[in-house]
């Protein structure tokens, strides 16, 4: 058996990023630590910062914190404007680990916005760095001009329905996690009907080759592995990204290995999303070859 792995698998910048200034906080023992939801989408790193002693609460739990002893981790995806806001008044000390990319998007939509101006984001509208992006797009705004789109269907069928809007102001973005070829679809559409379009190309450059690569493996093997957590949006969209090439499994971790239909004579490529720690995927990768098939 032949196994070619990504080499841009697993954590990203800003994972990486997010998981050092956690663990640095660990280290100081400032008192009680929490992650204002999951710090990353990856259970089993989060499982480990659990047995860490760190707790991953809710935002209605905020109101339970002691201030004088606790610290609050917010998470890489971005957290809503108004959870500042309350943080600073309670006085509770808090570690911002969001992205620099999801900041940088955060930033575009508190500065663009205004009430004559249609924000258009093309993205998971659930995901928590759109809700993130929404929170500080409609801060302050009474007129809710924020609309989320998941694909270019939905974008055109809204359009389609609103040509009302075409000649307004509109700008339009991306979740960083978006898939390559769906937001070039979605410009294709704006270009096409927005005459007054302002475009932010917010595609992590990270996400972007890491899907070129995952695309590029998956034309040369039988089986691909996409190693992430269930709930990690870039893990997802690898996998719609290789299962156009061949045979794809979104596992979690080593024990979701699908050694039911692997055979010893496959090429098998191994990918992983931005959350996925090293260690996850080299088990995956030694279960494999160790696997007697």
């Amino acid at each position: 058996m032949k196994i070619i792995q990504s080499e841009l698998a697993g954590f990203c910048f800003g994972v990486r990023r997010a998981v050092e200034m956690i663990y640095n906080e660990i280290e100081k023992k400032p008192g009680k630590i929490y992650t204002l939801g999951k710090i990353i989408h990856n259970d089993d790193f989060n499982q480990e910062l659990c047995r860490k002693g760190v707790e991953i609460i809710s935002e209605d739990m905020l109101d339970t914190i002691d201030p004088s002893d606790s610290v609050v981790i917010l998470r890489a995806h971005g957290s809503l404007a108004e959870i500042y806001e309350k943080l600073k008044k309670r006085g509770i000390r808090y570690v911002d680990t969001t992205c620099p990319y999801v900041e940088k998007i955060q930033k575009i939509a508190n500065s663009e916005k205004d009430e004559k101006t249609n924000i258009f984001i093309i993205g998971d509208k659930d995901h928590p760095e759109i809700k993130s992006i929404c929170s500080f797009a409609r801060k302050g705004v009474k007129y809710d001009n924020v609309k989320v789109f998941k694909d270019s269907k939905e974008l055109e069928s809204y359009s389609q329905l609103h040509n009302d809007l075409y000649n307004i102001r509109t700008i339009l973005f991306a979740q960083t996690t978006q898939k390559i070829d769906e937001w070039k679809n979605c410009l294709k559409i704006a270009k096409k009907l927005y005459t007054n379009l302002t475009i932010f190309d917010t595609i992590c450059k990270v996400t972007e080759k890491r899907q070129l690569d995952a695309e590029t493996i998956s034309k040369e093997v039988d089986l691909m592995l996409v190693i992430g957590g269930k709930d990690s949006s870039n893990t997802c969209k690898l996998a719609q990204v290789t299962s156009k090439n061949c045979l794809t499994r979104h596992i979690k971790n080593a024990s979701e290995i699908p050694y039911d239909i692997i055979q010893p004579e496959m090429v098998v490529g191994i990918t992983a999303g931005a959350s996925t720690p090293d260690r996850i995927i080299q088990e995956v990768i030694q279960n494999v070859r160790s696997k007697k098939l």
